[in-house]
């Protein structure tokens, strides 16, 4: 494949069309049923309806937990397509096709377009950031700009000077206020201690100059301070106070009771991006093969994941997508290993398959179990392991099952072992394969059973 997509414009072309195709169709055949897609949506509509595109309200009262850039996209959104669940997702979708191509083009310019083409695979096929662009929650978009925020950051300290310096400290400031507007602070405070964390792992050595400092602050502070500075000259300062102590609150508390142990988003990445998760693990290797823009690379990247997976794990709010900005990283660095392994730059042990054997078998036993739902219903209404009555009555909604989709599961355990067991000879080009049968899982899921299991949310 790689060989036939020997052109930029083709790569971008097959990309395009490949992306379009895994998160458009189907968006719309399930309601919203996540809180942060039904407010988000609502205050879409609410848009609309009064006409008031400079403040986000709910219930038409002022809404201070969210910037407006995100609820912009989805009331244009449904401008074009109705007031409805399709438009309420369709920018996520379009962000997921967004992504694949800047990862590409990133891709090649900190590798080469093979490992590009890799790249956007692996990301396709992870199982929580293709669950993500079919959604119609704020961090996708919000992951996205901090990641070209970052990769910005990356190219500018690799060659901080002259016009190429302000360029790039330009543009990285320019993204990093586009994901403040979309989401608020945590933006500034991610990528300030990812700088900060790079520094020290690079032993303190100078990465810029005040000059290009400023250019990088004075651009994130025109666009991601916009909004903000309109809210005040209208008199609506009240809102930046509550936005802020929402923040704040976040951080200290466990909003909304979504609390959790330390290792939450250790076992969220660890499962829900099988089969990257396992390749990032191999990727903390060292490659004396390596350039030093290549190390460059992967310490920005080793960097951002660890800043992003160690700091939601301190903050007492606990919810799967706060981690999700490690997509990113965690995709770039099990490239990286897979292209280690290509290359015999890495082994493939005995206790890293064993342990890729278990996870997978894991999770295939759970697809399997959550086809089985209407075997099991029966029984799970006449015993006393579901604790709640309100989970109980929700069970017994009527849910049209055809009897096979338990079979994804077993695809899924087939596909996996399989590629594992030619892996496992030093046959490495399985290892697409490893990654289809995610991709085929997770796509099956989201359009064969998310829909039943919605109906009995």
């Amino acid at each position: 494949m790689f060989k036939l997509l020997n052109t930029d414009f083709k790569a971008y072309a097959f990309i395009f069309l490949a992306a379009c195709l895994l998160y458009i169709p189907f968006i719309g055949n399930m309601p919203l049923f996540d809180w942060d897609e039904v407010n988000f949506a609502e205050c879409a509509r609410e848009m609309l309806v009064s006409n008031n595109y400079s403040e986000v309200q709910l219930y038409f009262h002022p809404f201070w937990e969210k910037p407006p850039l995100f609820i912009w996209l989805q009331a244009m959104s449904m401008n074009v397509f109705g007031i409805n669940e399709f438009a309420a997702r369709f920018p996520n979708a379009l962000c997921g096709v967004i992504t694949l191509m800047v990862l590409y083009k990133t891709g090649k310019e900190l590798n080469d377009r093979k490992f590009a083409l890799t790249w956007v695979f692996v990301y396709a096929s992870t199982l929580l950031p293709h669950v993500f662009f079919k959604s119609g929650i704020i961090d996708p978009w919000f992951n996205l700009f901090i990641y070209v925020a970052v990769y910005y950051l990356l190219q500018h300290t690799n060659n901080p000077v002259g016009k190429f310096g302000y360029k790039t400290a330009i543009i990285s400031g320019f993204f990093l206020g586009l994901a403040l507007l979309t989401k608020g602070p945590a933006a500034l405070i991610l990528v300030s201690i990812t700088i900060t964390v790079f520094f020290v792992l690079g032993r303190f050595k100078k990465i810029s100059s005040f000059k290009f400092m400023a250019a990088f602050f004075f651009a994130f502070l025109i666009t991601g301070l916009s909004w903000f500075a309109v809210m005040y000259l209208k008199g609506n300062g009240q809102v930046i106070k509550e936005f802020i102590d929402y923040q704040i609150r976040l951080f200290n508390t466990e909003d909304s009771d979504h609390g959790g142990p330390f290792i939450y988003h250790f076992v969220v990445l660890l499962l829900g991006c099988f089969p990257s998760s396992l390749f990032l693990i191999l990727a903390h290797k060292k490659s004396a093969t390596d350039t030093p823009y290549q190390i460059h690379s992967k310490r920005w990247m080793m960097s951002l994941f660890w800043v992003v997976l160690i700091l939601f794990s301190i903050v007492q709010t606990k919810i799967v997508h706060y981690s999700s900005l490690c997509y990113f990283p965690l995709t770039y660095l099990a490239t990286y290993a897979i292209q280690k392994l290509f290359a015999a730059q890495y082994n493939w042990k005995k206790v890293f398959h064993l342990f890729f054997v278990f996870i997978s078998t894991l999770l295939g036993f759970a697809f399997v179990l959550i086809g089985c739902v209407p075997i099991f219903k029966p029984w799970l209404l006449t015993s006393d392991l579901i604790a709640d009555p309100f989970a109980v009555e929700n069970l017994k909604t009527n849910v049209h099952w055809s009897g096979y989709e338990w079979l994804i599961g077993i695809v899924f355990l087939g596909l996996v072992h399989f590629s594992l067991s030619k892996i496992k000879i030093g046959s490495y080009k399985y290892i697409y394969l490893l990654f289809l049968g995610s991709l085929f899982s997770v796509y099956s899921l989201i359009i064969i059973v998310a829909p039943k299991v919605e109906q009995y949310s």
